[in-house]
């Protein structure tokens, strides 16, 4: 997954993540947390944040029928929280940061499930 330095499974449906560094010349932050996945819905993959970190992320995976026959309608839902002591007049700067750091995130993993869809279509 992009951004995802590592990944392990802590035990039964909880993993822990370390994110790659992210910085802006104010901020310099390496995300590492834990979540609890839920997959009693397959159609709803769903996650929340496990223990007390200073990064949570919230979301869901939810597939649903397309238009057409066989397409596949994927919606990411994510939330996410970093817990990090910065001035409040750079609050400004980094926000933005952020948020872009995020939208690009999820771009690599949309890209990422796409291709691998694709490759096993092909296959």
């Amino acid at each position: 997954m992009p951004s995802v330095h590592r990944l392990v499974r802590v035990d039964g449906d909880v993993f822990r993540y370390q994110l790659d560094t992210f910085s802006n010349g104010a901020v310099r932050f390496t995300p590492d947390y834990e979540v609890r996945f839920d997959l009693s819905d397959v159609g709803a993959i769903k996650w929340e944040p496990h223990g007390a970190h200073d990064f949570r992320s919230w979301g869901c995976f939810h597939t649903q029928e397309g238009a057409v026959p066989q397409e596949v309608v994927l919606t990411i839902d994510t939330k996410a929280e970093a817990m990090v002591s910065i001035d409040p007049i750079m609050l400004s700067l980094v926000e933005p940061f952020a948020n872009e750091s995020s939208e690009r995130v999820t771009d690599g993993f949309l890209a990422n499930i796409k291709a691998y869809v694709e490759q096993r279509s092909q296959a």
